[in-house]
């Protein structure tokens, strides 16, 4: 069948761009890794659960770069207990 609009978006994000960023960073062409990130900023932001919990947070996730930065985010520093190195744990802990 014919791929819809979030599958195709899907596709860009967790293939082609992923792709290009690390051929680029392999190669040490930064052209290549600049316009994986630029692919990105023109993709919808991902609908999951994880992007869900950062919108209930106040955060405006519109473009796929920013969705790819908050899942990296939680998984680097949330998941792995890290609040105090990360500037939006700290601000969340101060706020309780």
């Amino acid at each position: 069948g014919i791929m819809g609009k979030s599958s195709i978006d899907n596709l860009i994000i967790n293939s082609i761009s992923t792709i290009l960023y690390a051929y680029g960073q392999k190669a040490e062409n930064y052209a290549l890794v600049d316009r994986s990130i630029a692919v990105l900023e023109g993709v919808g932001a991902e609908s999951n659960g994880i992007i869900t919990n950062w919108k209930k947070l106040g955060f405006e996730v519109l473009s796929s770069k920013k969705s790819q930065a908050l899942i990296e985010l939680k998984r680097e520093k949330c998941e792995k207990k890290k609040c105090l190195s990360c500037l939006f744990g700290v601000e969340l802990i101060k706020s309780n």
